[in-house]
């Protein structure tokens, strides 16, 4: 996902309408936003992950709960305990 953003931000301007899968249309900000959020959980969930801690000690750790806030459902796009199981199986699954 973050690859993906990363791309769409660089075809991107100030003026690109973004209809995305789920929520309202947004902009080029609204996009850098998403993108600096799945960089910071990434880099907390990794954190954990390269510490040794299983996907339970990390969900307990709740190392994204701050985000939470604003980016689970039911206003957000992601599902808070989905989303961090889905970020830490990632490295596991390239490793």
């Amino acid at each position: 996902m973050i690859l993906a953003t990363e791309t769409f931000l660089k075809a991107a301007n100030d003026g690109t309408k973004i209809v995305p899968g789920h929520g309202p249309v947004a902009t080029k900000a609204n996009l850098q936003e998403f993108h600096d959020m799945l960089v910071t959980a990434r880099d907390r969930v990794k954190k954990l992950f390269d510490a040794g801690k299983s996907e339970q000690e990390v969900l307990a750790a709740d190392p994204l709960a701050d985000l939470n806030t604003k980016w689970a459902a039911p206003q957000g796009i992601t599902s808070g305990p989905s989303f961090l199981r889905n970020v830490y199986n990632s490295f596991r699954n390239h490793n």
